[in-house]
């Protein structure tokens, strides 16, 4: 090892991409799978540069099971020490300033993309999780029909943020939020159960007429009963096998 090997392990790989532009590909691996972040830049004129990763971070996240919603891109845009680049309505990250302050506007990207990889442990759905909403999924469906459910539906809470819950059922002229629950075992993810509470709680305050139901696994936990007491504040809940004779009441 030596230094000419060490640079060229830290270089950057940069290619012709059009007129006045190039794409960057960089050593920085955005997950385990290997993919090397990549950047366009390019320059109008002499004064201006421009820079995306065109998409890629959002894309790599969604091939992991992970959705970048616009509260986790706010938060990436938080991100300590970027200046220059941040992650655009679009998905995109996006870069405009002077020609100046190219090279801190790069690493601003690099920090952008970084950060969005670093949460994926934390932002990947359980499988657990996934596996039970797609039973009660597959559960509603068979009772009430393909056509009354809406899945992924956004709303807007009281504090202005697009909130987003696994499925709308609509049967009898009436419209149902649904949440869902799942066991890990014999216990549950009280980080979810106060992310659900929180969800209700932003749209209890609004007119949205839509009554409010979350469905749980059944589970031998013995915390069952307070989970219940606790979200009854917000939401209806109930075990699966009562979903049916809730929505009916």
């Amino acid at each position: 090892m030596n230094c000419d090997a060490i640079q060229k392990l830290l270089s950057w790989k940069c290619e012709p991409a059009g007129e006045r532009a190039f794409k960057l590909t960089s050593p920085i691996s955005l997950g385990v799978d290997g993919e090397l972040l990549s950047v366009y830049l390019a320059y109008p004129d002499d004064g201006t540069i421009y820079m995306t990763d065109a998409g890629q971070c959002l894309m790599h996240a969604r091939a992991h099971g992970i959705k970048i919603s616009k509260q986790r891109m706010d938060y990436l845009n938080r991100t300590e020490g970027t200046q220059f680049a941040r992650f655009a309505m679009s998905g995109e990250i996006e870069v405009e300033t002077s020609i100046n302050n190219a090279e801190s506007a790069l690493w601003d990207v690099v920090k952008l993309a970084l950060n969005s990889a670093f949460h994926y442990p934390k932002w990947r759905p359980k499988f657990h999780e996934v596996k039970f909403e797609q039973t009660v999924r597959e559960y509603l469906a068979k009772e009430f029909g393909k056509d009354s459910l809406t899945r992924n539906y956004e709303v807007t809470g009281l504090s202005g943020k697009i909130i987003e819950f696994p499925m709308l059922l609509k049967t009898n002229g009436k419209d149902y939020l649904i949440q869902t629950l799942a066991s890990d075992g014999d216990n549950y993810d009280w980080t979810r159960i106060y992310s659900i509470h929180g969800k209700f709680s932003d749209i209890k305050r609004t007119s949205l007429p839509a009554k409010r139901l979350t469905i749980i696994e059944k589970s031998s936990s013995k915390q069952l009963g307070t989970i219940k007491t606790f979200l009854s504040e917000v939401t209806e809940a109930t075990l699966l096998e009562n979903a049916v004779n809730a929505i009916a009441a």
